[in-house]
């Protein structure tokens, strides 16, 4: 069973795999949807200010789990 705390994350910026998390900005995170729908071959990073700044608890139909990691 989940705990409440993990419940809030399921389908949110903070656990979706197109977000990108800002390191200088603790905790802020910047939807990278459109980057990612671009070929890899064909993608150019940008600045990460480019970006959506979304918050981490917000949950959109494009939202993408993790890989988790063992």
């Amino acid at each position: 069973m989940l705990e409440n705390n993990n419940v809030m994350e399921i389908g949110s910026c903070k656990t979706c795999i197109y977000a990108f998390s800002d390191q200088l900005a603790k905790g802020q995170l910047h939807c990278g949807l459109t980057y990612y729908q671009v070929p890899p071959a064909r993608r150019r990073p940008v600045k990460l200010a480019s970006y959506t700044v979304v918050p981490s608890e917000h949950v959109c139909i494009h939202w993408m789990p993790k890989a988790i990691s063992k």
